[in-house]
């Protein structure tokens, strides 16, 4: 989906994250069109990636940490010691890993990605929602 009006900090969505927020990600991994599960003992490796291409933020997350929705959807959470600013144009890579660190599975730009920052444990309004 394209952006509409002026950019800045919230221009399409962005939002400036502080030091020690947390956020979540609601996101639907498709290979396919089919939606995925991940199976238990595999790691999921999330980068977050500006429109440059430069790397802002990774993740590494164990089948335990992740959520499963009825919808289909997968819910995880990440925190974050340092501050970074989420602006429009973001996407995301996810790398499934098996115990050895062997790749199973990769996917770029092949997902519904709803960012959903979370300060104080409250949804804030704010909602990304980056399609390639």
């Amino acid at each position: 989906m394209g952006c509409s009006g002026s950019g800045g900090a919230n221009g399409c969505g962005g939002l400036m994250l502080q030091q020690g927020d947390a956020f979540s990600f609601v996101f639907q991994y498709k290979e396919e069109g089919e939606a995925t599960t991940l199976p238990t003992g595999y790691d999921l490796i999330v980068g977050m990636y500006n429109m440059a291409g430069t790397l802002v933020k990774s993740a590494k997350l164990s089948a335990s940490e992740i959520t499963l929705l009825s919808d289909g959807t997968y819910q995880m959470s990440v925190s974050h010691s340092d501050s970074m600013n989420m602006v429009g144009g973001v996407t995301m890579e996810i790398t499934i890993k098996n115990a050895d660190g062997s790749i199973v599975d990769h996917a770029s730009n092949v997902l519904t990605f709803n960012f959903e920052p979370r300060r104080n444990n409250s949804l804030l309004e704010t909602q990304n929602d980056n399609h390639e």
